[in-house]
């Protein structure tokens, strides 16, 4: 029976070859040493088994809805800006604050904004700034009733909407709450700022603009003695738009309730 040829180990062919690859000449060698490794563990009488391909491989094709036309809707609208708050205060000190503006011949809108050395002293430590006493209402918007109270301007894309149809933009109310109730020894008392506003706001929205899509939300404010509402939300096709907001506010009246 013939003798098998003795196999060189790994680490043998390694430091027999480690000069030649350090002169540079890698090239060869390495098929060499590749061709022995291959041998010494009898690569070449296994079956390569090619690996399966798997879903992570595949070529994933954008989404259904990112290959659907999508244009910028934007709506500016021009009006009157108010911020709104609503609270209470205990009726002894509401007492005294219409007294000292009897004695000096202020209203009380004059006090209440900006002597706040004064309110504190009346109203007692509680007394921050008037915008703090809103207890049980506090936002900003737009007064109107409809779509038409405002200069609406829409553009998709930045070209505009020509001959817009604002009495076709849908209209929405709710209330603001029920009428304020402070409780014993207490009064509600109404406040805020008034002033030019213009609010934009923008949306993607998915192919033509349809001006029946457009919403504008009010919010009753007759429980707080305010007779107008207040636009607070655009909406698109039922989806809120992001709003923002540039504006120039006068005080508003203050009215005890």
């Amino acid at each position: 029976m013939p003798k098998k040829k003795k196999t060189r180990d790994v680490e043998e062919i390694l430091d027999g070859n480690i000069d030649q690859f350090e002169k540079g000449i890698g090239g060869r060698a390495g098929e060499d040493l590749a061709e022995m490794i291959r041998k010494l563990g009898r690569y070449e009488d296994e079956e390569v088994t090619p690996r399966p391909v798997l879903e992570t491989d595949r070529e994933t094709p954008p989404a259904e809805e990112d290959l659907r036309a999508r244009n910028i809707l934007r709506v500016e609208i021009r009006g009157e800006d108010c911020e709104i708050v609503c609270g209470k205060i205990r009726a002894k000190a509401k007492d005294r604050i219409e007294a000292h503006c009897r004695e000096r011949g202020l209203a009380v809108s004059d006090i209440w904004y900006w002597e706040d050395e004064a309110m504190t002293r009346l109203v007692g430590p509680t007394w921050t700034a008037w915008y703090d006493v809103d207890d049980f209402f506090h936002e900003t918007g737009l007064l109107g009733r409809t779509a038409s109270s405002f200069s609406v301007i829409v553009t998709v894309d930045g070209e505009a909407v020509e001959d817009l149809n604002a009495r076709k933009i849908k209209t929405t109310r709710s209330e603001s709450g029920s009428k304020p109730a402070p409780g014993k020894d207490h009064v509600a008392v109404t406040a805020g700022t008034i002033g030019e506003g213009r609010y934009a706001f923008e949306l993607d929205i998915d192919g033509e603009f349809v001006t029946g899509k457009l919403e504008f939300a009010f919010l009753d404010l007759s429980n707080l003695g305010i007779e107008e509402r207040l636009l607070i939300d655009v909406r698109y096709d039922g989806e809120s738009m992001f709003r923002e907001e540039e504006v120039v506010r006068d005080l508003f009246t203050v009215t005890f309730l």
